[in-house]
């Protein structure tokens, strides 16, 4: 039976990639290509960059690199991913390739000349709450809902 985990985390460590809400919820990104980029997420150092093998990807998403060229070349489609080859400088041998995620969407960067505090998602973030009813009694969504038409 092969190994489920082909990089098991040390010992009492437990290790996970994040990925961006505008990643997973892209339209044009296969299951694959959101992996992929989980897996370079993993791998990247402070500035989004890390040069894995196309065959250790592989590897550890279960597929070919083939597979891996298709899944990154939708990442690198919706600007999520840079590709940079590599060759040797005197053998002129193919290098592993340097692979740099981005980690926010280039249609949310603003401009230097915007003056604006935050970014804002096109997800609506809800905040998870226990509470049912207000201070009055009332149900809270129905005052939520109150509010807004206000």
């Amino acid at each position: 039976m092969p190994e489920l985990n082909p990089t098991p985390s040390p010992p009492g460590r437990f290790t996970f990639s994040i990925i961006p809400e505008w990643i997973l919820d892209h339209e044009k990104l296969s299951h694959g290509a959101v992996r992929l980029y989980g897996i370079l997420a993993r791998y990247s150092d402070s500035s989004g960059v890390s040069w894995p093998s196309r065959t250790t990807l592989a590897r550890r998403l279960r597929c070919t690199p083939i597979t891996i060229d298709r899944w990154a070349a939708e990442l690198v489609e919706v600007e999520a991913l840079t590709i940079t080859r590599r060759k040797g400088e005197t053998t002129k041998n193919n290098l592993t390739n340097l692979w740099e995620i981005h980690r926010v969407a280039s249609s949310v960067l603003l401009s230097s000349e915007a003056y604006v505090d935050t970014v804002a998602s096109s997800v609506l973030h809800r905040t998870r709450t226990k509470r049912t009813k207000t201070s009055e009694g009332k149900n809270l969504l129905d005052e939520l809902i109150e509010k807004e038409i206000q």
